[in-house]
C-alpha cells in the first residue's frame, strides 16, 4: 500500500549500466579532475569579483555555473538584486536552477518577492509562481495519492499574493492568476483575509474582462457577486462565527472527556466513485475531507461591502460595449439577462444603459426589483441613475420621478447620498 508520493531523481533514469572492469578507476579519475575543475573556477571567480565589473562577472558565470560554488552565485545574485537589475537575476536563476545542488534560501526569495512586486515584474512574477506557488518539478511524475502541489517551501502572504495577482492580471494571464487564488483558498482564511480575497476574485473578473472573454468574464462575476453582500444578504457572516465555535468547543470537549477522537459526520459512501476505483487499482486510498476551510454561503457572505462599478472598471466597459454590440435594449431580455446571472449585475446593467443614454430603459430595469422593498435603496444605480440625468433639463421629469419612487421605498426618506440630487 503506497501512502506517500513517490519521487524518482530524474538524474538516476539517465545512469548508463558499465562494465565492472575499470569502474573504480574511472570515478576516481572523475572525481579528481572535476575536484580540480571546481577548485580553479572557483579561485578565477573570486579574483573576478575583487577586480572586474559586473557585466564580465555575469557572463563568466553563465559560462561556468556548474563549476561554480553555489554560494558565489547567491552573492552575485543578491548584489543583481540590490543594484536592481532585475531582469539579469531572474534570467540567471532559470540557469541556475538546473544544477541539482543550486537552492535559493527563502530570505533571497522575500528579496525577489519585494523587487518583482515593486517592479512589477511579469517576468520575475513568472519565476515566483512556477517556484514557489505551483512548483513545476511536482509534475514531473505521475503522482495517484497526492492530488496538492506539495513542493511548498514556504508560505506567501495574501498581500504579496494579490501584488502578483496584479501583476497576471496587467499581462492577460488568467491561468497563472487563477493557480494564485487557489494557492490562497489552500492557505489563508477568506474570512480572515477577506480584502485580499475581494482583490483575488475581482482581478479574476478583470482579466478576463481585459482579454475580451465575456462569458468567462460573466462566470467569475457570478463568482463574486456569490460572495459579496447583495440586496437580499441580511446576515453578517461574523454572526456565524459563535455558532460554529460553539459547536466545535462542543465536539472537542466530548472527545477530551472520553479520551477518543469520534467523528461522526465522515460519510460512509464514496465522495467519487471514479476515484475510489482508481485508489483500488493503484493500491491506495482517497483522502476524505473531514474538515472543509472556506465553505460559506450567500447568506453569509464574506465581503460585506457591496459591488460598485468602479470596482470592476473593464468589466463596465465589456458589458457597455456587448450591450451595444448585441443591441440589447428590450426591457424583458435585460430582466431574463440579470436574473439568470446575480442581482448584483443591475448595477452594471444601469450604469451601462446610462452610458448609452438609455435613462428611461435603465430606470425600468431598477424599477422591476420593486419586491425588494426598502433594500432596493441600498442600490447604488439610483446615484447612478441621478448623476447620470443631473445638469441636463430633458431629463428633469425623470430625474424626480426616481426620487420620488426612492421616498416611496424609504418611507418617505431621502438619504446620503441621494439627498445631494433632490
Amino acid at each position: 500500500m503506497i501512502y506517500a508520493k513517490v519521487r524518482i531523481r530524474s538524474s538516476l533514469r539517465h545512469l548508463r549500466l558499465r562494465g565492472a572492469s575499470g569502474t573504480l578507476v574511472n570515478v576516481q579519475r572523475l572525481a579528481i579532475q572535476t575536484s580540480t575543475n571546481y577548485l580553479t573556477t572557483t579561485l578565477v571567480t573570486e579574483s573576478l569579483f575583487k577586480t572586474a565589473p559586473a557585466s564580465k562577472i555575469f557572463q563568466f558565470l553563465v559560462k561556468n555555473h556548474a563549476q561554480i560554488d553555489p554560494q558565489i552565485s547567491l552573492i552575485l545574485t543578491y548584489n543583481l538584486l540590490r543594484q536592481n537589475n532585475l531582469q539579469a537575476a531572474v534570467s540567471l536563476q532559470h540557469l541556475l536552477l538546473t544544477n541539482e545542488q543550486y537552492r535559493i534560501p527563502n530570505e533571497l526569495w522575500n528579496v525577489f518577492l519585494d523587487k518583482v512586486c515593486c517592479e512589477s515584474s511579469y517576468f520575475g512574477a513568472m519565476l515566483i509562481f512556477h517556484e514557489l506557488v505551483d512548483n513545476h518539478s511536482f509534475y514531473d511524475e505521475v503522482s495517484f495519492a497526492v492530488q496538492e502541489n506539495d513542493q511548498v517551501p514556504f508560505i506567501i502572504n495574501p498581500t504579496t499574493l494579490v501584488s502578483l495577482a496584479k501583476i497576471f492580471a496587467n499581462n492577460s494571464d488568467s491561468k497563472r492568476l487563477e493557480g494564485t487564488l487557489r494557492y490562497f483558498r489552500r492557505f489563508h482564511s477568506y474570512l480572515d483575509e477577506r480584502d485580499a480575497y475581494k482583490s483575488l476574485l475581482v482581478l479574476n473578473v478583470e482579466v478576463y474582462a481585459q482579454m475580451g472573454d465575456f462569458n468567462q468574464a460573466l462566470a467569475k462575476f457570478k463568482n463574486l457577486a456569490f460572495s459579496s453582500r447583495s440586496l437580499s444578504s441580511s446576515n453578517n457572516a461574523t454572526k456565524v462565527l459563535p455558532t460554529a465555535a460553539h459547536s466545535f468547543n462542543q465536539w472537542r470537549s466530548s472527545n477530551l472527556q472520553s479520551n477518543q477522537y469520534r467523528i461522526d459526520f465522515i460519510p460512509t459512501y464514496p465522495l467519487d466513485i471514479h476515484q475510489q476505483l482508481l485508489a483500488q487499482i493503484c493500491q491506495s486510498r482517497v483522502f476524505n475531507p473531514v474538515v472543509q476551510y472556506n465553505v460559506y454561503s450567500p447568506w453569509a457572505p464574506i465581503i460585506q461591502t457591496p459591488i460598485t462599478s468602479s470596482d470592476l472598471p473593464r468589466f463596465q466597459k465589456l458589458l457597455t460595449d456587448y450591450i451595444k454590440l448585441e443591441e440589447l435594449y428590450d426591457y424583458n431580455k435585460l430582466i431574463q439577462f440579470i436574473r439568470t446571472s446575480h442581482l448584483n449585475l443591475h448595477i452594471f446593467i444601469v450604469t451601462a444603459l446610462c452610458d448609452l443614454d438609455k435613462h428611461e430603459l435603465a430606470y425600468a430595469v431598477l424599477k422591476s426589483f420593486n419586491s425588494y422593498g426598502q433594500l432596493l435603496c441600498k442600490s447604488p444605480a439610483f446615484v447612478t441613475l441621478l448623476k447620470s440625468t443631473q445638469n441636463k433639463p430633458e431629463l428633469a421629469v425623470l430625474q424626480t420621478d426616481i426620487i420620488k419612487y426612492y421616498r416611496s421605498l424609504n418611507k418617505g426618506h431621502l438619504n446620503y447620498p441621494v439627498a445631494a440630487y433632490a
